[in-house]
């Protein structure tokens, strides 16, 4: 666990570099207006799989894991069989029923980088589902080092290449996204393919597969509810706000994302070792390496907020001058996040150990809540507005997960060594 945790920390150290060259490259040879539609497109095109997934990602970040764990090879090609066919043709139809709507319901023309990016849905999906069905078999760095580092890298030096040297234009940046995501969607599968074959060898017996559909369903409901309050306060900026808050705000949340690296590294690992510890019912162990991820959120994260907290106007300033007054909105994004890594690994604790139906409800509750402040927030505040939202958002969700926990499993996910070390040191006052 800790030689995997090891390199998810340089995976993911990594990621978080390539993601800020891609912003940094995008924001400084595009307008403020241009780069903030694309960073809305491409938000765009991040969240419709979720839809489209319906949980299945979830699903098969846990099931598959302990398909694997107990060697049923044949529920776990099946499970990849039929997920892939069903994300296939809900992509095709969400692109279909997205660019018919558009004409129909719209007096706008549809702008040709935002047809690209709508088509970039159906790879974009398929690819991050194959690498998610790797990463549940033992794959553990494939799907986050590729979609997080050789994706953007490869937009930026395929854009580089194909523009014309004095003039980068979004139309071109959404050629090279659509481009990338077919290819690699293409290369993902030849891998997928002989991974699972080296599993299976041809020794397929059962060709009969049901989904445990109440299970997929609060999967869906915790993954979309999940993923539309991280970006519910970007898109609320981009309802009623304008093109310099939208990408201030983008840019500011992308940084403050650095944080949480050193337990998303964890993640990448934690997520299919805590489904296949507690499906073999050895909770001690599950306990233990779900405190594991708040003790080492709490030690990395501190370091990277005080350094946000010194020199975030300079950072930003990195982006261009304009940045450089989003400093206020950097400090309380980054105090949401820094109150995210501090809590630990409480979402896929609650999922793997098949309490998602919690996570969904309190999801719920906090949807219904933004439905109703977002608006006012953002109306009023703007991108400030946005990074208040962002940070009560986090701020319910974990505590609320972190209570559940308790409540569910019977433990703190927060370590108690800071509590020895404090009664310790009481103790030797007394004694003194």
């Amino acid at each position: 666990m800790f030689n995997h945790s090891l390199k998810s920390f340089f995976v993911k150290g990594f990621v978080a570099i390539c993601n800020l060259f891609f912003i940094f490259i995008i924001t400084r040879n595009l307008s403020v207006v241009d780069a903030s539609n694309f960073f809305l497109m491409h938000t765009i095109l991040i969240l419709l799989p979720i839809l489209i997934f319906h949980g299945l990602d979830y699903y098969i970040i846990r099931f598959a894991a302990r398909y694997n764990e107990l060697r049923e090879f044949d529920l776990l090609y099946l499970l990849y069989k039929n997920s892939i066919k069903r994300t296939l043709l809900i992509s095709v139809l969400s692109v279909i029923i997205i660019i018919t709507s558009y004409f129909l319901f719209t007096e706008y023309p549809l702008e040709s980088y935002k047809v690209l990016m709508i088509l970039s849905v159906v790879p974009y999906s398929l690819l991050f589902l194959n690498l998610e069905t790797g990463r549940a078999i033992g794959s553990y760095y494939q799907s986050p080092f590729l979609m997080g580092c050789i994706v953007p890298l490869m937009i930026i030096l395929f854009w580089h290449l194909f523009s014309d040297k004095n003039f980068y234009s979004i139309n071109s940046l959404s050629i090279t996204t659509f481009i990338v995501y077919f290819s690699l969607m293409f290369i993902s599968f030849i891998w997928i393919a002989k991974k699972l074959q080296k599993l299976i060898k041809n020794n397929i017996t059962n060709n009969f597969f049901s989904y445990d559909n109440k299970t997929l369903f609060n999967l869906f409901a915790v993954n979309g509810m999940q993923q539309i309050l991280i970006y519910v306060p970007f898109l609320t900026v981009a309802v009623f706000g304008i093109s310099s808050d939208l990408s201030s705000y983008y840019v500011s949340l992308r940084l403050s994302l650095i944080i949480t690296f050193f337990v998303q590294a964890i993640n990448i690992v934690l997520a299919p070792k805590l489904s296949s510890l507690f499906s073999k019912g050895e909770i001690t162990s599950f306990k233990s390496y779900s405190k594991l991820s708040s003790l080492i959120g709490i030690i990395t994260s501190l370091p990277v907020y005080v350094i946000f907290l010194a020199f975030g106007s300079e950072i930003l300033n990195l982006f261009g001058s304009s940045y450089r007054e989003s400093f206020y909105i950097l400090i309380i994004l980054s105090t949401a996040q820094f109150i995210n890594a501090g809590v630990g690994s409480v979402i896929y604790i609650l999922i793997m150990s098949g309490h998602e139906k919690i996570l969904r409800n309190i999801n719920l509750i906090i949807v219904m809540i933004c439905f109703f402040i977002a608006p006012i927030l953002i109306q009023n505040y703007g991108s400030i507005g946005a990074a208040y939202l962002n940070t009560f958002i986090i701020i319910f969700v974990n505590f609320a997960s972190f209570l559940a926990i308790r409540a569910k499993l019977s433990f703190w996910v927060t370590p108690n060594l800071p509590l020895k070390i404090v009664k310790s040191l009481l103790l030797d006052t007394n004694k003194k």
